[in-house]
């Protein structure tokens, strides 16, 4: 059960950028030009990680980094008004980076673009320094967007419990070398895969060997709409992922899953159990426009209102 007195916290560092989505308003035709509108807010895997549990009432602190432009001004602007704390390094070399996306009028991705090379400047040094303070029980997030030389710097640091997400199939073998020191990692068929060195992202009984192998002592592997495999103590569990019929934008669904999850994990869950968190944060996201909409934040109020609420009415366990 949920613990009302509990205060997790949590640090995230990793990506924070502009999200750019174009969205295609009839059939899709390929090598055309397409009638569709366009949008742009903040976002970044770690961001979004972070406005999700922010909006669930986690204590969350974003680090990274961002250019010394107006798109670097909205992206801290918009993180502290979803109340979390923010610590971005500023680069006047490098534009602020950013992640372009063309959907499908169903919602489905047909192509993005990643412009983030300035990720590739983040100085670990100040994270190293705030984990070090940082409490034993606490929980720390990275992404694969840093560079290897700053997620193994960040994985040696502290004693906090840490989580990694594999971001993109391109970028999931940079947390090969620190697998063994996460105690939990986020990722999909396609970028376990990669991360595996195989061609076959089904070969699921290849894939969890392989990432026990590489030291992953727990993972949440998702696969879309559906089924999620969970693996724990070298061995998977599959669990059916729950029907969203009303799916507006899968932008961001991956990072709630993760958010979720965490919630989950930072309130003494164990990791299937905290999919349940998962699941809903998902399908709360899929529902809205983009990886992030106002609502949400009212949506999980009333979620943890009802939650507390059963927590509280729970018969003790024995009786």
């Amino acid at each position: 059960m949920l613990d009302p007195a509990a205060s997790p916290e949590i640090v995230l560092i990793g990506a924070a950028h502009l999200d750019r989505r174009g969205k295609i308003d009839g059939n899709t035709v390929l090598g055309a030009s397409n009638p569709g509108q366009f949008s742009e807010m903040p976002g970044g895997a770690a961001l979004n990680v972070a406005s999700v549990l922010a909006a669930m009432e986690v204590r969350t602190r974003l680090l990274g980094i961002v250019g010394e432009d107006t798109s670097g001004t909205s992206v801290a602007q918009c993180a502290t008004a979803r109340g979390i704390e923010v610590h971005l390094q500023r680069n006047a070399d490098h534009a602020t980076a950013s992640y372009t996306s063309v959907l499908a009028s169903s919602g489905d991705l047909i192509i993005a673009l990643a412009d983030m090379a300035i990720y590739e400047q983040f100085d670990p040094s100040p994270a190293c320094n705030e984990l070090s303070k940082h409490q034993p029980g606490g929980w720390v997030l990275t992404d694969a967007n840093l560079p290897t030389s700053a997620l193994e710097a960040i994985c040696a640091t502290g004693k906090a419990h840490r989580a990694a997400m594999t971001v993109s199939v391109a970028k999931a073998p940079r947390l090969m070398p620190v697998l063994h020191r996460v105690n939990v990692l986020f990722t999909n068929r396609a970028e376990a895969a990669a991360l595996c060195g195989t061609s076959d992202e089904n070969d699921m009984d290849r894939i969890g060997q392989c990432l026990t192998q590489l030291g992953t002592a727990r993972a949440v592997i998702s696969n879309g709409p559906r089924d999620i495999a969970v693996l724990e103590d070298g061995k998977l569990t599959f669990h059916a992922n729950q029907p969203v019929t009303d799916i507006v934008d899968v932008t961001g669904a991956g990072d709630a899953l993760t958010a979720g999850c965490l919630y989950g994990l930072m309130h003494g869950h164990g990791l299937a159990d905290s999919l349940a968190h998962g699941q809903r944060a998902a399908s709360a996201v899929l529902q809205v426009e983009g990886p992030w909409h106002e609502t949400l934040s009212a949506k999980f109020a009333a979620q943890l209102a009802y939650e507390r609420t059963q927590s509280r009415h729970a018969p003790a366990m024995g009786s």
